[in-house]
């Protein structure tokens, strides 16, 4: 099973927690992340902090959603949504400003294409993008990363903070296995219907997703159908704090989904039935 840790608890200042991915800094893959916009806040003891947007192609894309639709959850705090903007937030260090004062300063990856093709033109989503990346400095920064979310600039003229670019570390994942089973009474009640696809082209399984309580969930189970695989050595199951990545190395299947919760990745189970070719999973949410 392969990790890739992520959390989000600071409240969106509408009330609405969409919430994003955010990777810890603890491995050794290092990216170089061209700048995309600079944006100047002040933190809780008012001090400057400046928050670099950059860009990578090796972060996922978040899924695509118009502005109308982004606009609809935010106004009617909609918390049943699982859509996410995946970013790497990085750790907030000491900085200059133009005039050589002390400041702070924190770089934040977001996918490249979308970031051109959808955030610079959107004031919608970069406002979105802007109060995520808050929250998630918040949460993994404490009380030097509680900023200001009401009187933030996007600076004009200049589109990064800072001497050099340093590189930015993307979390890694591991894998484990998968149990196989000969008899399961497993089955998918609700799925969305999927059309042929050409082989060279990747496809979403159908699955269904469940958590055991309404309110104050502790597990969640999932099932997928994989018609076509018969075998757990096709499946790659990777499993993150808040993420499920699911892909196979005969079919073109791909499932990649972020998840409103924490999860405890240590609970992680997994077992396929070759017979009704359906994959379950189950994890405990963290409390």
């Amino acid at each position: 099973m392969k990790w890739s840790p992520c959390s989000s608890k600071c409240p969106h200042p509408t009330g609405l927690r969409l919430r994003a991915w955010y990777q810890r800094l603890t491995t050794q893959a290092l990216w170089c992340t061209p700048p995309g916009l600079c944006v100047k806040t002040r933190n809780a003891g008012g001090k400057k902090f400046f928050i670099n947007l950059c860009v990578l192609d090796e972060i996922p894309p978040p899924t695509p959603i118009t502005e109308q639709e982004l606009e609809r959850m935010i106004s009617e705090e909609d918390y049943t949504n699982l859509w996410r903007v995946p970013m790497s937030i990085d750790a907030p260090r000491e900085s200059k400003d133009k005039s050589g004062g002390a400041c702070l300063s924190a770089d934040v990856a977001l996918n490249a294409d979308w970031f051109k093709d959808c955030l610079e033109p959107s004031l919608v989503f970069t406002t979105f993008v802007i109060t995520v990346a808050m929250e998630g400095l918040c949460d993994k920064h404490g009380e030097q990363a509680r900023l200001d979310r009401d009187s933030w600039t996007i600076l004009k003229n200049k589109k990064y903070l800072g001497d050099k670019i340093p590189p930015h570390r993307i979390q890694k994942r591991a894998s484990t296995g998968i149990a196989d089973l000969k008899k399961s009474s497993a089955k998918i009640t609700e799925i969305d219907n999927q059309q042929h696809e050409p082989r060279d082209i990747q496809t979403t399984p159908r699955y269904k997703i469940e958590k055991n309580s309404v309110t104050d969930p502790t597990e969640l189970t999932a099932c997928v159908h994989l018609p076509g695989i018969n075998n757990i050595n096709q499946i790659n199951l990777e499993i993150g704090e808040d993420r499920l990545v699911l892909s196979m190395t005969r079919k073109n299947y791909h499932l990649d989904i972020f998840l409103p919760f924490d999860l405890d990745q240590d609970s992680v189970s997994a077992a396929f039935d070759p017979s009704t070719n359906i994959l379950s999973i189950s994890v405990n949410i963290k409390t």
